[in-house]
């Protein structure tokens, strides 16, 4: 399970009330996360390596943001960037779904 069972129908919900919003996710998340919009649209990215650039975040894009999937991924050997960059002025939360958590791309 990607989404967990107790938030599972109100984080669909809140994505499929936003199908148009491009989020940047790890790639377990953004699997889940296409799967939900049903593939409709391209607009969904993988935040991959510790290189990337957040600048190249639109404003009101989201970050979708679940620690748990960061660990895993990270006991794999996947090297991200720092994410703390979310604690920032740049990035302000718009919602939260237990362990989910969407950012707004502010500045």
């Amino acid at each position: 399970n990607f989404f967990d069972v107790k938030n599972l129908d109100v984080l669909k919900s809140f994505l499929m009330e936003n199908p148009t919003k491009m989020i940047y996710t790890d790639h377990f998340t953004k699997y889940s996360v296409d799967l939900i919009r049903g593939y409709k649209a391209d607009n969904s990215k993988r935040i991959l390596n510790n290189d990337f650039n957040f600048n190249r975040i639109k404003k009101g894009d989201w970050i979708l943001f679940n620690k748990k999937h960061i660990d895993e991924l990270e006991m794999q050997k996947y090297t991200l960037p720092d994410l703390n960059v979310l604690n920032t002025n740049d990035f302000k939360k718009v919602a939260a779904f237990n362990d989910y958590i969407f950012y707004e791309k502010s500045d």
